[in-house]
């Protein structure tokens, strides 16, 4: 699918939607956006992957790379 144009520009254009409601929710603006997509879920006895404290350091925000269980709670939150 990442190679399907019209598979990415529909994400594309889903993802700013979804973005642009986090803002009006949250009454903030996202300036930029970086993604990362990690081959791997964060490991249960660490606190984050080892550029999350980098980003906090400089102030920038960031979604958790999550632990295998935080999924779990995650859905039952949605509940």
């Amino acid at each position: 699918m990442a190679l399907d144009n019209q598979f990415r520009e529909r994400f594309a254009e889903e993802t700013v939607g979804y973005l642009r409601e986090v803002e009006a929710r949250f009454s903030v603006k996202i300036q930029r956006i970086a993604i990362d997509a990690p081959t791997d879920l964060r490991r249960a006895n660490t606190e984050g992957r080892q550029c999350e404290p980098a980003l906090s350091a400089a102030h920038l925000s960031y979604f958790q790379t999550p632990r295998s269980g935080d999924f779990d709670e995650i859905l039952q939150k949605e509940d």
